[in-house]
């Protein structure tokens, strides 16, 4: 018997593009050979049409179509955000405000949701722990005032009512999305750079507000909007390295999941505690004790995460992200 022929055949060989940057952007990212203005547009112009189609559609159910909406949202402001010197402080200042007054229009059409889920999650969590009929009475009380909350805006969802409305200014808005120049001044201020500079102003002011939120250690709605600008703009520049920036990209957005559990548990807690909701002292004191428990708990993990995310100084995070945004088109 001959010895194998163990030399890989020359149509084998391992294609050398697989170690270099990605060449055409993803969904939310841009690609080695895509200008940033371009880039920019396409993306924010298809989180534009994802949250009108989530609204518009007539099967879906109403948490989860918001649910969507308000998500696509948020990755356009934390993209606005990124880029403020580029488009200018006031354009940015404006749409910004277009995207937090549809938000908050969606958000009160969910009104409650956030405490049924977080008294659900204690209920899992603890269900070992805890009489099953212990916790009912007050699921039950939250589901009421949710149900109630839903006929109210009822008028919400009919023809030309508040979901309307928000389908309308989301159009408009992408509208205006779609219109902006890519290879000019927009809105009069000089063109959006086709380079790093485009983004290590608004990468800066995100890393170190969010180091700073951190810092002082609470859990607050800031810090949650800090960590997930951090998730969605990371993404936007990591073709030009996807396995080196994966890992960034997933501890932010763990770490902005985290401190929305925080968020969701301290509603909850409000609630009771404010006698919102009527139940017996001993299902507050439960529920304020397990409230206390996961907060805390949330808290040492948004720690953990935070160690890992915020190790560098402001400067220096921008810096080696740059370096990696050189490398984006070895072609060039």
């Amino acid at each position: 018997m001959g010895v194998p022929d163990r030399r890989r055949p020359a149509t084998a060989a391992l294609p050398r593009r697989r170690y270099l940057p990605a060449v055409a952007g993803a969904s939310h990212t841009i690609g080695s050979g895509e200008s940033v203005a371009i880039a920019l547009q396409r993306i924010t112009t298809r989180q534009f049409t994802e949250a009108i189609d989530a609204l518009a559609d007539p099967h879906g159910e109403l948490g989860t179509r918001v649910h969507i909406a308000l998500a696509r949202l948020g990755r356009i402001a934390a993209l606005l955000r990124l880029v403020r010197p580029s488009i200018g402080v006031e354009t940015c200042a404006a749409e910004i405000g277009v995207v937090r007054d549809i938000s908050s229009l969606l958000v009160r059409l969910v009104d409650g949701a956030d405490e049924i889920r977080s008294l659900d999650e204690l209920r899992s969590r603890y269900d070992a722990a805890l009489r099953p009929e212990v916790l009912d009475e007050l699921r039950d009380q939250l589901l009421e005032r949710h149900q109630l909350a839903r006929l109210e805006q009822l008028p919400a969802l009919r023809s030309g009512g508040t979901l309307d409305h928000a389908v309308h200014q989301l159009q408009r808005a992408r509208a205006r999305f779609a219109a902006w120049p890519v290879d000019g001044p927009m809105h009069g201020q000089h063109p959006v750079p086709d380079s790093f500079d485009a983004f290590a102003d608004g990468l800066e002011r995100t890393y170190r507000k969010g180091r700073a939120c951190a810092a002082a250690g609470r859990g607050s709605g800031k810090w949650q909007r800090h960590a997930g600008d951090l998730a969605h703009q990371v993404e936007l520049v990591s073709a030009a390295w996807p396995v080196g920036l994966a890992g960034t990209v997933a501890t932010a957005t763990d770490l902005a999941e985290v401190l929305a559990e925080h968020r969701r548990i301290g509603a909850l807690e409000t609630a009771v505690s404010s006698g919102t909701v009527a139940v017996d002292e001993v299902t507050a004191a439960v529920v304020g004790s397990l409230c206390v428990h996961e907060r805390g708990e949330l808290m040492a993990v948004a720690g953990l995460l935070a160690t890992r995310l915020y190790a560098e100084t402001p400067t220096a995070f921008v810096e080696r992200l740059a370096t990696y945004w050189s490398t984006r088109d070895p072609y060039r």
